[in-house]
């Protein structure tokens, strides 16, 4: 059996009331707090399929809205 760990980091977005209105969703490789030399179109590709479909948005995000940075497309 093969275990594998699935992590997203999550940044608060505050509005001017210092509420949080949103997070923004980042991608880790593991225990790391800061982001590691990977493609960005595959740490894009793993927050997505992570967030969405192993984590779910709603433990994620708590029902606020969800942030994903994309690479930019020349």
């Amino acid at each position: 059996m093969i275990r594998v760990d699935t992590f997203v980091a999550r940044q608060p977005i505050i509005d001017r009331n210092e509420k949080i209105f949103a997070y923004e969703l980042l991608f880790r490789q593991g225990h790391e707090t800061s982001y590691s030399s990977i493609d960005g179109d595959k740490a894009t590709g793993d927050v997505i399929s992570n967030s969405f479909l192993t984590i779910g948005m709603d433990t994620l995000t708590g029902g606020k809205r969800g942030f994903i940075n994309f690479t930019e497309i020349y």
